[in-house]
């Protein structure tokens, strides 16, 4: 299922930007009356968590600035990219990247933050977040972990947390 939006964005007017959208990565399996937003990363949420950040490293990927949501597993997961990155800046907060809030609340202070950020946070959010960023209704959410590339209000291509390999992302 893929999030939509019910109002067509602004376009992005700040020139060339690439936004990293990840997903939070594996947690710890938790009571179901367990708040999602205290659920911290689970062994295997670490390691994939840092499997992911290396294979980005990798590929050449290096970022201005990480913002993330408040909920611990993004946190968690955005120090252990900011890590594997070598990012040496701060990982800013922003409670905007929640569930339940617009995107367009927070679109300013990302797209603000360089050329190249990175936003961690949760499904179903973030699908709303990328559809924002590219002008669709509609983007694909991702797995545990997972980026996807949106560069100069374009989807680019999307890592597999799984697999490590880089595919061409494409919204409907």
């Amino acid at each position: 299922m893929c999030a939509r939006l019910t109002r067509a964005p602004r376009e992005n007017t700040r020139g060339r930007v690439k936004v990293y959208l990840v997903r939070a990565s594996l947690t710890v399996d938790a009571p179901a009356d367990a708040a999602r937003a205290a659920r911290h990363l689970s062994l295997r949420g670490r390691q994939v968590a840092r499997s992911v950040g290396t294979a980005l490293a990798r590929h050449g990927d290096a970022v201005d600035a990480i913002y993330t949501s408040p909920e611990v597993a993004a946190v968690q997961t955005a120090e252990l990219f900011a890590d594997r990155t070598d990012h040496l800046g701060e990982v800013r907060v922003l409670h905007g990247v929640t569930a339940g809030l617009a995107p367009r609340a927070v679109a300013d202070a990302v797209l603000a933050g360089g050329a190249s950020v990175m936003v961690v946070g949760e499904e179903p959010w973030l699908a709303a977040f990328g559809a924002f960023l590219v002008g669709s209704p509609a983007f694909p959410p991702g797995r545990p972990a997972q980026v996807s590339l949106v560069e100069d209000g374009r989807p680019a291509w999307a890592l597999n947390p799984e697999t490590l390999v880089f595919a061409t992302l494409t919204v409907s």
